[in-house]
């Protein structure tokens, strides 16, 4: 039997390997994926399940991560900072910007986003 490493398992099939998926980066991806569907899904079950139980009037991206709460809620606030590193948002309305507190203004010299993120898709 021929043993190879685990990195390159998981090169993708396209590239000639067996296409394995990064578990660790897989689950990141499917949490960030997990908090941005509560934060944008204002029908879906579980965000007002949670929302009832964790958050009552906050938005959710400013909600906090109490101490005693469940590993379902827990999850999606540590991954909350990666999804605010990689999103921007648009002036709306005069109400709801808050300038000294928002991230709004893109990086000062360029508008690309950090590559330290480049292999997680959502």
């Amino acid at each position: 039997m021929h043993w190879s490493k685990w990195n390159r398992l998981c090169v993708s099939k396209q590239a000639g390997k067996l296409g394995f998926r990064d578990m660790s980066t897989f689950n990141h991806a499917l949490l960030a994926k997990q908090c941005w569907r509560l934060c944008k899904n204002s029908s879906c079950l579980s965000k007002r399940v949670l929302k009832g139980c964790y958050r009552r009037s906050t938005d959710c991206l400013e909600a906090e991560s109490k101490s005693n709460a469940s590993y379902v809620w827990q999850s999606p606030m540590w991954w909350r900072e990666l999804l605010e590193m990689g999103t921007r948002w648009r002036i709306g309305d005069m109400y709801t910007v808050h300038i000294y507190k928002d991230w709004w203004i893109p990086r000062p010299t360029t508008f690309k986003r950090d590559a330290s993120y480049t292999r997680l898709c959502l």
